[in-house]
């Protein structure tokens, strides 16, 4: 288990280190701006620190996202060297696209670490793994019951692929979920692609509640390949698990 500071504020990192002994750090554009500093400052001044603490270069990474609106690979590139140049501590967050998934294999491959933003729940940490042992790298997973649902929305405008894993609650979807659905639709998600999986002890219902949702959204793209789980995964569905993640790396 590593725990990891969301802030781009230097004191309260600082502070969160010497006391609490983090193990890194992740930002995102709303923690740059609570900051109060221009992006470039909070990467040099962090860069600094990580320098003067004596964590350069060891294993403590700090996540920095470049602009998410970039939709070529060769400035997603060119953006993300310019950060990690600061920094060998520092960690690339590139949205989930097409261009995307390209820059960070080459920026991986060039010794620059990513952190490609794509799936949002716990439960989805076994087709996460499938999805990286199959060439997507560096997968993100949020837990829905812990992260505020602003930044989960935020992180859904941001990519264009997004994994929904839900386990059933008393038959229905599970409320962090829901929440989450019910926001999306609020705001107006549209022109996702998103692939869906659950998990139940007796009845796995909570995936055909959320499909309904979701094809209420506009031009939102539901994968045909959906995974249920009971309980935990049976070694007769890896064949289904290998088909699940195929069809996300498919629709990239």
């Amino acid at each position: 288990m590593k725990y990891f500071l969301d802030s781009a504020k230097l004191d309260e990192i600082k502070y969160a280190y010497e006391n609490y002994g983090i193990d890194g750090v992740t930002t995102n554009p709303k923690h740059i701006k609570l900051s109060g500093k221009p992006f470039m400052t909070c990467v040099k001044e962090i860069a600094q620190w990580l320098k003067d603490a004596g964590l350069e270069g060891k294993d403590f990474p700090v996540s920095f996202e470049i602009n998410p609106h970039l939709d070529k690979a060769d400035d997603i590139v060119a953006a993300a060297k310019e950060v990690a140049s600061y920094s060998p501590n520092y960690c690339i967050k590139i949205p989930c696209c097409k261009e995307g998934l390209i820059a960070a294999r080459r920026l991986e491959k060039e010794g620059v670490r990513t952190n490609v933003t794509l799936v949002f729940s716990p439960s989805q940490a076994i087709p996460a793994a499938k999805l990286g042992a199959k060439g997507v790298k560096n997968i993100a997973v949020y837990d829905a019951s812990k992260t505020d649902v602003s930044e989960l929305i935020a992180e859904i405008f941001r990519v264009s692929h997004v994994v929904i894993a839900c386990p059933t609650y008393n038959g229905g979807i599970y409320p962090p979920i829901e929440n989450l659905l019910a926001h999306m639709k609020a705001l107006a998600v549209q022109n996702r692609t998103v692939a869906v999986m659950d998990n139940g002890t007796w009845a796995a219902t909570a995936g055909k509640q959320i499909v309904k949702q979701l094809e209420e959204m506009k031009n939102m793209t539901v994968l045909d390949q959906k995974l249920s789980i009971k309980s935990t995964l049976k070694a007769d569905q890896e064949d289904n698990l290998d088909a699940f993640a195929q069809q996300i790396i498919d629709a990239m």
